[in-house]
């Protein structure tokens, strides 16, 4: 027992001088049977194997490092230090702090504060203010959603092209919107054919139901029409004859707006307002839009009284042409048909026997026989305004003659409507037929309203208008030329 205090007495001695890390003492064992020191034994003696007490009590480059060593809980300032994939479970602040890179940073969100020139690749920003430009790179596209569940889409532009799909407040203003005809089916979807959707809308700017004020109608789903026999438009004539027309005519699609429901809309006509009466209106599969002024709805189980006396706003336009077998519309697209307002470049042609033309000819019979000429060019358009401008050139000899002592009338493209005038009085052009009239004399007439004809007269010796009868084209040269414009609607 003293052998072994003696021994601790000096272990004791030796290291009074030195601080040192438990952890750097390997054993305290009894040196002559190798057992570590306990209670009971007293033959111990304390060795320091690694002998490296000193070394490391003066110099911490034991531990990698100079200076201090760091604490696991003491308030320690750390500089240069790199941490790797650290775990920060509290909430601390950096106030004042720049970072110079954070590198990528996975998921992060910013209550408040500012973040500078830093790249987004996915996420969401929420209420934030932003005070300088943002570049979408890389075809990231910036996308506006009305809810967080980016569901129905109010906005969009596409950074590879910069197409933008975003709501107008103008009137007849159109965004992804595209109508095309195939197979007996016309078709309105988005931009290239993309089916519409809620995250893929057709944006129209439309009157409302307010004067003056311009809202936007969006449709989310695609709309689609027949033409054809046993088809959605058949057995409607629009306000032409029940005789086939088969020259291409501009029928006119627009938006009409309730207040709260937007539906496309199919006219012969760019009307501005639906009728007064329910009668003035059709629905799809209907068979009575028979009449200038009717107006089909593209949808069906509506209360069409709920429907008059609303705002139209036209957008679009595709051809289309009658076969009275069936009473069947069909439609076409063309280099300028769409969503546009090109049909007021085009000169259609009008055909014979439509409007109360006789067969054949662009004249009218009137209780006799109307002339047929040889040449018979009778180009027309038609404007937003629902002005009618045509030129007429009928001439030479073309078989059948003229008889009666009825006055000629020459067709026209469209009804002078009720409520314009009584009476439009038309000066221009020459006239000449075998007998009376010879010689090309100047040309004059008048529309009544409520009719599709001009009655024809001409300027006697007297300068006296006078009526042209259909027997002073009788055999032998024959001409009728003018031009002029009239407003084929009152809306």
């Amino acid at each position: 027992m003293k052998k072994f205090l003696s021994y601790y007495l000096i272990v004791l001695t030796i290291l009074a001088g030195y601080s040192f890390d438990v952890f750097a003492v390997t054993r305290i064992y009894n040196r002559q049977t190798g057992d570590i020191i306990d209670a009971d034994k007293d033959d111990a003696e304390f060795d320091n194997t690694n002998n490296a007490v000193n070394t490391h009590t003066a110099d911490t480059s034991a531990h990698d490092a100079t200076g201090g060593v760091v604490g696991v809980s003491k308030v320690q300032n750390l500089t240069n230090k790199t941490l790797t994939s650290p775990v920060i479970t509290t909430a601390p602040t950096a106030a004042g702090a720049t970072w110079a890179d954070l590198g990528t940073v996975t998921s992060f969100t910013a209550t408040s504060g500012t973040i500078s020139a830093f790249t987004l690749t996915t996420g969401t920003i929420t209420n934030a203010s932003v005070t300088s430009k943002i570049d979408f790179t890389g075809g990231a596209d910036a996308n506006f959603y009305s809810e967080s569940g980016k569901t129905n889409l109010r906005g969009s532009i596409d950074s590879a092209t910069g197409e933008a799909i975003l709501a107008l407040r103008e009137e007849g203003g159109v965004v992804n919107c595209e109508i095309n005809y195939s197979a007996g089916t016309i078709t309105i979807s988005g931009k290239d054919g993309v089916a519409l959707s809620a995250t893929n809308p057709c944006l129209v700017g439309v009157k409302s139901t307010t004067n003056g004020v311009v809202t936007t109608a969006r449709f989310t789903s695609n709309i689609t029409v027949t033409d054809g026999a046993a088809s959605q438009t058949d057995g409607n004539l629009f306000g032409i004859s029940d005789v086939n027309w088969g020259n291409a005519m501009p029928m006119f699609f627009g938006v009409i707006f309730n207040g709260t429901t937007p539906y496309f809309t199919l006219s012969r006509l760019p009307f501005q307002v639906s009728g007064a009466a329910a009668g003035d209106l059709a629905q799809l599969n209907d068979t009575d839009a028979d009449a200038q002024g009717d107006v089909m709805i593209l949808a069906s189980g509506l209360t069409l009284a709920s429907w008059v006396n609303l705002p139209i706003t036209q957008v679009a336009w595709l051809q289309a042409t009658y076969a009275t077998a069936s009473s069947v519309w069909t439609f076409s697209e063309s280099r300028y048909t769409g969503f546009n307002f090109l049909y007021e470049t085009v000169r259609f042609l009008f055909v014979p026997n439509q409007m109360g033309a006789a067969a054949s000819t662009l004249l009218t019979a009137n209780g006799g026989t109307a002339p047929v000429f040889t040449n018979t060019e009778y180009p027309y358009q038609i404007y937003r305004t629902g002005t009618c401008a045509l030129n007429v050139y009928l001439d030479s000899d073309g078989g059948t003659d003229g008889a009666g002592a009825v006055q000629a009338q020459l067709a026209l493209p469209y009804l002078f409507p009720n409520g314009t005038l009584s009476t439009l009085f038309v000066i221009g052009g020459r006239i000449n037929g075998a007998t009376t009239i010879t010689g090309a004399q100047s040309l004059s007439g008048y529309i009544s309203e409520g009719t599709s004809l001009m009655n024809l007269e001409y300027l006697d010796a007297a300068a006296v208008r006078t009526a042209v009868t259909n027997a002073m084209f009788s055999n032998g040269a024959r001409a009728v030329q003018t031009f002029f414009s009239y407003p084929a609607m009152v809306n």
